[in-house]
């Protein structure tokens, strides 16, 4: 505090206050900024980017326009013509055109095309303009553009959240999917699994896919565990065979079949104490001999294999073929039973001998009329 009349040594604030207004005003022309108005915020960045755009402050101007269309390279000039209406149609007042216009410029030079997209992914309201501005920047390949990117993964419109995963998944987001399989919507988590799906790096998030409340998110889970191969995925489809939806069980069956042989289908089908203690069986074996104790257990013959003393061949069989009347009977009852018939349940209800009941069967299977399948017979 100075007193009024005296002396200090040093910068006066009040003075330098003043001459640093002065300043200003000079700079904006003499005209102070007084126009009483409060200055208020934003309630979206949607209504920040609207407001700011219609005051001329933010979009790309002519002159952006002009400096994009002379940094990009193209063959001929119907080209250089096509990108440069494309960046003027981004802010056209139709949304189809801005739709196509982006569509244009992800065909002919997404990387090029970037800023101004950018740009108008800021300002866009239409989740199908939106979609297809995301299709151009995944396409672009430029991950200095994701921060805009992961902005819509938690946009209110399902496709726009859609559009925007597939994008980070292309840029190399390494926390998209593991955000996306938290989303309230099943197609986002199923989208999830899937992009997940042929990479080891992402068997986290097929791991968490698989226990997901929805069948179809599962099954997605279980089918990109299939397309892994090796044991993390037979851990991965054995835990999915015991699964409550039936689809689920078949489609980690289809999965395990590559490795297990076709026997693993009649584990789906078993009741669910059986399922499971058979499940807690193989996993504890070492993957050489799962498929060998699976067929056992069956009741199917084992793998082929080369033994060391070659057993002797069995007793050739008469070639005369069962009575056509049996075979018909035998084949009408397995026709009226929904879940087959086992060798003992068309033994007890067939009049006859039982060999030539289960010979019958056999000559069946050989023409192609019945399938066997573990130890039951069905109709293909």
């Amino acid at each position: 505090i100075r007193l009024a009349g005296q002396q200090v040594e040093g910068i006066d604030l009040a003075e330098f206050i003043a001459d640093l207004r002065a300043e200003v005003l000079s700079l904006r022309g003499g005209v102070p900024r007084l126009d009483g108005q409060p200055r208020t915020g934003f309630a979206t960045t949607e209504q920040a980017a609207t407001t700011l755009e219609a005051a001329g402050r933010i979009g790309i101007t002519d002159a952006d326009r002009s400096a994009l269309e002379a940094a990009a390279r193209f063959d001929t000039r119907s080209e250089e013509t096509l990108f440069a209406l494309s960046l003027r149609e981004l802010s056209a007042s139709d949304p189809m055109a801005r739709v196509r216009a982006a569509q244009r410029l992800q065909a002919l030079s997404a990387r090029a095309a970037l800023p101004a997209v950018a740009a108008a992914l800021n300002a866009e309201q239409s989740a199908e303009v939106l979609c297809a501005l995301l299709q151009v920047c995944g396409a672009a390949g430029e991950a200095s553009i994701l921060p805009l990117i992961q902005a819509r993964l938690v946009h209110d419109e399902v496709e726009v959240r859609l559009a925007a995963l597939e994008a980070a998944v292309k840029l190399h987001d390494p926390t998209c999917l593991s955000h996306a399989l938290d989303d309230a919507c099943a197609r986002v988590r199923r989208r999830a699994a899937i992009l997940a799906s042929g990479d080891r790096d992402t068997s986290g998030v097929l791991q968490r896919a698989i226990h997901d409340t929805d069948p179809s998110v599962r099954r997605a889970a279980v089918l990109g565990f299939a397309s892994l191969g090796g044991t993390c995925a037979e851990g991965g489809l054995l835990d999915a065979l015991d699964d409550d939806d039936p689809t689920v069980r078949r489609a980690a069956a289809k999965g395990l079949s590559r490795s297990l042989g076709p026997d693993v289908f009649a584990i789906a089908d078993l009741d669910p104490a059986r399922r499971r203690r058979e499940i807690r069986r193989l996993s504890t074996l070492p993957g050489a001999e799962r498929s060998s104790s699976l067929a056992a257990v069956l009741g199917e013959p084992l793998p082929a294999t080369i033994p060391a003393v070659a057993p002797p061949p069995p007793a050739p069989r008469p070639a005369a073929e069962p009575p056509a009347a049996l075979q018909a009977e035998v084949l009408s009852r397995i026709y009226a039973a929904l879940r087959g018939q086992s060798d003992d349940e068309l033994v007890r209800g067939m009049p006859g001998q039982p060999a030539l009941v289960l010979e019958a069967a056999a000559a069946l299977v050989g023409k192609g009329r019945l399938v066997r399948r573990g130890q039951r017979y069905f109709v293909p």
